[in-house]
């Protein structure tokens, strides 16, 4: 193992690193807790680690929900004294852990609980790195500077750093940390591979200058190289056996292309089953490009949300743009990994039910910029997989409540979306009044016009998204129209609005009017592409400028 200085201090680490991220959950989403390694596995990996000479071992208050802390401080308990001097422990702080306000985020209080409580899961009575796991907006960051120099002072911390932080704000930090002469980071752990190489603009220079140190998490795109064989790929016969956890890219890479990880869970067939993890994030950045994402949430959510537990068993019946006037595909067998592309997927094959394109509905979820604490209403949850999407974005903090006029739907979306409390199952067809207000509002399916109950609920700057949409017999239960995006503005009566994509969509129940659904056609015959810029709820006369006017609301250019 080859060691180096820790930035400018110091400090000897390891080239390589051992995340714990996966121990006792997936990250830091409630979602997910309990799933990733369990503990006689982090063991496992902690001991080869340790023997091949890893001393970083890098974790999170929030990881699992506190698991992976705990897995930690267990097994270093087991080994004495000897194996944590040899360590560089390091931990961070920022992700909720639990639901109240000041359960997450840098704050003084909130960081003087949660080293106290990384220390008590750890076993131990430092941490020689602390890091914040991701900036906070809501703090200052002068507050969070004094609390880390507190630490450090205390003796519960010796180094303290940052992850997923901008150059800019760690060049203010370093500045502020040398004006009030305090302690300043010296480390950061951000994202860098060869999918992400945003460092190098402007982190790696400050870096360079300042003498911080620099960890890559995700060098490999939060996978590694495939261990074994899948179609069209060959694994070299010079292949070792290391894990992923690693983080390196070492001799099982495929040469000459790009070839999708694998994991070591065989299949019935014997054969290795589809890493997840890595197609997920290739799934993720294929959204993201097919869609235009801006959104980081919604990435997060796609590379986090498995896909696949909000369907039936495979084969999967699937759909995409490629199948204009063809009959549905079958995927090939139940592999995971077909479910993550920009594809629409039966969740009733019977019925013909799909559950939607991810690119479609992802940018509907971005145009409405769902984000952490936020209120949101979904109309059409299907199984509830696009629902979780949101739940992920607005975080345990935040609240949705998914409708469903489908029963059985509904039902099932219920126990899919059970370890997410905050997510709120309801069977019916949204015109119930709603007796609360949300910041924003997706229907998944085509109407024929916005429900007052929707349009009352949404205060000022508050969004909705909803397919506007004409169908026809030939058609059956599919109708063509507008995805448009609704702000409300200070005024009660009007709304701004934007034409996101022309679509067709599956038509919702007991949300169309016939009179409706026969004007929306007559307005898409005369001008289908409109430039629309207003939704008005007062009595006007019809003018030139309306391209749909109707006796509770007019759509005007």
């Amino acid at each position: 193992m080859e060691y180096r200085r820790l930035g400018s201090t110091g400090l000897k680490v390891s080239r390589l690193a051992l995340g714990c991220g996966n121990f006792g959950g997936i990250g830091s989403a409630p979602a997910f807790y309990g799933m990733g390694e369990n503990e006689s596995q982090a063991v496992a990996l902690m001991d080869r680690a340790y023997d091949a000479g890893i001393n970083v071992f890098d974790t999170a208050d929030a990881y699992g929900g506190g698991r992976s802390e705990a897995f930690i401080g267990r097994w270093l308990k087991t080994k004495g004294s000897r194996v944590r001097d040899h360590l560089v422990l390091g931990s961070k702080v920022f992700n909720p852990v639990g639901s109240g306000p000041n359960d997450k985020g840098l704050s003084r209080a909130h960081i003087l609980r949660q080293i106290d409580a990384s220390l008590t899961r750890l076993q131990t009575d430092r941490l020689d790195l602390y890091l914040i796991h991701e900036p906070d907006p809501e703090t200052p960051l002068e507050e969070t500077a004094i609390v880390f120099d507190d630490l450090i002072r205390a003796g519960k911390v010796l180094y303290t750093g940052a992850s997923n932080i901008e150059a800019w704000r760690l060049a203010r930090a370093a500045g502020l940390s040398e004006r009030r002469r305090l302690s300043r980071f010296e480390s950061v752990q951000n994202s860098y591979s060869l999918l992400d190489r945003s460092a190098e603009r402007e982190m790696f220079p400050l870096r360079a200058d300042s003498g911080i140190g620099f960890m890559a998490f995700s060098p490999l795109g939060v996978g590694a190289p495939p261990p074994a064989r899948r179609r069209g790929c060959h694994r070299p016969p010079d292949a070792g056996a290391s894990r992923r956890r690693s983080r390196r890219v070492d001799d099982r890479a495929v040469r000459g292309g790009r070839c999708l990880a694998r994991s070591t869970i065989p299949n019935v067939n014997g054969d290795q089953m589809t890493d997840l993890a890595v197609q997920r994030r290739f799934y993720a950045e294929e959204i993201q490009i097919a869609a235009n994402i801006r959104s980081p949430r919604i990435m997060e959510a796609l590379a986090s949300v498995p896909r696949e537990r909000f369907l039936p068993p495979g084969p999967w019946t699937i759909r995409s743009d490629g199948d204009f006037g063809a009959p549905p595909r079958q995927t090939p067998d139940a592999d995971p990994r077909y479910v993550y592309h920009n594809i629409a997927i039966a969740i009733d094959h019977a019925r013909m039910l799909f559950n939607g394109m991810p690119g479609l509905i992802c940018m509907a979820m971005d145009a409405l910029g769902i984000g952490a604490g936020a209120r949101v209403l979904h109309v059409g949850t299907g199984t509830g997989y696009f629902t979780a999407l949101m739940g992920h974005c607005t975080e345990a903090t935040g609240r949705v409540v998914g409708v469903e006029v489908d029963e059985p739907l509904a039902a099932q979306a219920k126990a899919n979306l059970a370890s997410m409390p905050w997510i709120e199952m309801r069977h019916g067809d949204a015109t119930a009044a709603l007796n609360e207000s949300f910041d924003a509002i997706l229907v998944n399916a085509g109407v024929t016009h916005p429900l007052d109950t929707w349009l009352d609920a949404v205060p000022g700057g508050g969004k909705i998204v909803f397919p506007l949409t004409a169908a026809i017999a030939p058609m059956g239960n599919i109708g063509k129209g507008l995805m448009l995006l609704l702000t409300k503005t200070p005024s009660p009566d009007a709304f701004d609005v934007r034409v996101l994509t022309f679509v067709a969509i599956f038509s919702a129940v007991a949300l169309r009017d016939d009179g409706l659904n026969t004007e929306i056609g007559k307005a898409l015959s005369k001008h289908p592409f409109p430039p629309l810029k207003r939704l008005r709820r007062d009595g006007h006369e019809k003018s030139d400028s309306c391209w749909m006017h109707a006796a509770s609301f007019c759509l005007g250019m």
